[in-house]
């Protein structure tokens, strides 16, 4: 076992992960779980949904207020073509997941807890949910609202 920067930094994201351990000591304030709840809008943006997303729904009562929230949850893609933009993503699909790296394998990972999912032009393949696709590789700051403009314009179609 090895402590996730240890992983990703000392070793360069070697070797192959098998399991991703989050220990569940953290407990949100009221107020956290009250805003997922009563939020009109949820955007899971794309970060590596195993060490960045998922350590924050593993806290007590995050995943409970997400399956009881009022308004829609709408997830970007952190894969693109096969690859991530950055970090061990497309590895660590391969390995924890057993399948291939792409937008659907990232939004079966989260099942039913995402109304939609943005996602690059061609990426579209085998994603149960709705989906939109776009540019979603945010390389300047007219891509980024570009994209978020996208967003939010899918999250009002499937209200």
């Amino acid at each position: 076992m090895l402590a996730f920067q240890d992983w990703f930094v000392a070793r360069s994201a070697t070797p192959t992960v098998d399991e991703v351990l989050i220990p569940c000591s953290g407990v949100p304030g009221a107020a956290i779980c009250n805003s997922i709840q009563s939020a009109d809008l949820i955007v899971i943006t794309p970060s590596n949904p195993f060490v960045s997303i998922d350590p924050i729904l593993s806290l007590i009562g995050v995943r409970d207020a997400l399956a009881q929230r009022r308004g829609v949850c709408i997830g970007v893609s952190p894969i693109v073509a096969g690859a991530a933009i950055k970090g061990p993503l497309a590895a660590m699909i391969q390995s924890l997941l057993k399948r291939p790296a792409t937008a659907a394998a990232v939004a079966d990972h989260y099942g039913p807890s995402v109304d939609g999912w943005v996602v690059e032009a061609g990426d579209e393949a085998d994603i149960k949910a709705p989906t939109y696709s776009c540019a979603t590789v945010m390389s300047d700051r007219t891509k980024r609202k570009d994209l978020a403009g996208a967003v939010l314009a899918f999250a009002g179609s499937i209200e």
